[in-house]
């Protein structure tokens, strides 16, 4: 049952799950999901960091239902086990789980160049675009032909119907070619939690639910750190901050990821890390002696802990601690 606790186990690998194994399946989990090779997903037309549902999905894998489905539970145990996924969707993708109204400022993240189209349509007299009520789309290969309305492509845009003509245009392009697959996904999430418990939030909202804050906040972080053998005093700990605080925020999620099994912050913040009972689990680092045969940190992402030896100088941290996240294969460390 998804509303039962789960006890992950990797193969082949040692480990208890305190959480940090839990949340390193979903991260592993989501990844394959999302992976645009796979065919269910693709990226946004804003950037390559937010996705989008595919609408090539059902002549990729005819068991493209079963697969939204299946997402659709995990994302759906994720937020019943407290733990954030490591991808972030383009908004309509969090109204479509609320139901909420779709608006042309959607449509950016799906086609940005039609959006821009559909803004020069909106603040200009539609004579010369020469549109109808029909949409084409090249699948494949193959150019089809879809009506708006009733007969659409013979019923033209003018002044006195292109409002209607953008609104059903930008419905067609976020949702009503990924409707299957939308279906899909929300049944199974719903299965989990029941959209009545998520209607109470907005869009933005059911966004940081799922997916952590977009940014990580390094004071935030510094504020909600525990320390084991040392203070926040110590040199090697200023160093600590000062070599995050100069990271780009890739760089962040990667260490984040290292010391704590997913790359994502709760949404209220590092104050709400937590263990897998659903603790208080707080970051920690951990000091431990400076020793040429063990330069590189160690994490124990159940414990939120990085093991931190006692570097002399921020360029001497910057060297082992970026090659430990950069180096450190997907997996559990363990003590």
């Amino acid at each position: 049952s998804t509303q039962s606790t789960w006890e992950i186990t990797f193969v082949d690998e040692a480990g208890i799950d305190a959480g940090g194994l839990s949340r390193e399946f979903f991260t592993q989990a989501t990844a394959a999901f999302l992976d645009p090779q796979f065919g269910l997903f693709m990226f946004s037309a804003l950037d390559n960091l937010t996705y989008v549902i595919s609408p090539l999905a059902p002549r990729v894998d005819e068991r493209f239902q079963q697969l939204f489905y299946a997402f659709g539970r995990l994302v759906g145990k994720a937020i019943f086990e407290h733990c954030t996924i490591p991808a972030h969707f383009t908004r309509s993708f969090y109204k479509h789980i609320l139901d909420a109204a779709i608006t042309l400022e959607d449509l950016e993240g799906v086609d940005k160049q039609l959006y821009e189209a559909m803004m020069e349509l909106r603040d200009n007299p539609s004579e010369g675009f020469y549109l109808t009520f029909c949409v084409g789309e090249d699948v494949l290969g193959e150019k089809v032909t879809h009506d708006l309305v009733e007969n659409g492509r013979n019923i033209d845009v003018t002044d006195s119907n292109k409002f209607q003509y953008i609104d059903l245009l930008t419905h067609w392009h976020v949702c009503g070619r990924i409707e299957k697959q939308l279906k899909a996904f929300r049944d199974g999430l719903e299965q989990v939690i029941p959209w009545v418990l998520l209607s109470v939030f907005d869009s933005s909202q059911v966004e940081l639910l799922i997916s952590g804050m977009p940014s990580i906040d390094v004071r935030d972080w510094q504020q909600y750190t525990h320390y084991e053998g040392c203070s926040p005093s110590d040199q090697f700990i200023q160093h600590f901050w000062e070599m995050i605080t100069g990271w780009p925020q890739e760089t962040r999620a990667k260490l984040l990821q290292f010391c704590t099994g997913t790359s994502r912050v709760p949404a209220q913040g590092f104050r709400a890390l937590e263990s897998r009972q659903g603790q208080e689990r707080k970051f920690t680092i951990q000091a431990v002696n400076r020793d040429p045969k063990t330069m590189l940190p160690r994490s124990h992402t159940c414990f939120n802990r990085i093991d931190l030896p006692r570097y002399t100088t921020l360029d001497e941290m910057k060297h082992w601690v970026e090659m430990a996240i950069e180096c450190s294969p997907a997996g559990f460390g363990f003590e």
